[in-house]
């Protein structure tokens, strides 16, 4: 998918995905949860719900793109759709 002015194509962490996805915070810490909200609310107040994407990356070492986390791991795709 392009990015344009209504969609913007981000790569987030595992944890992320399950909170946007599902709201499912079982077993996340409290530190964990708030960066997870504290993006999606950074990304509401820029215009833009987040929504599960298709893709994924099988391992990296890039910053989630929705809570900043540098952890290593999977990414998977979220789309910022402009509201």
């Amino acid at each position: 998918m392009n990015n344009t002015k209504e969609t913007i194509k981000l790569m987030a962490c595992i944890d992320c995905l399950l909170v946007i996805a599902n709201d499912d915070t079982n077993e996340m810490g409290n530190d964990t949860v708030g960066a997870i909200r504290g993006g999606i609310k950074d990304w509401w107040a820029e215009g833009y719900i987040l929504v599960p994407g298709d893709d994924s990356d099988t391992f990296s070492r890039a910053r989630c793109e929705v809570c900043s986390s540098t952890l290593a791991g999977a990414r998977h795709e979220i789309i910022a759709l402009a509201r």
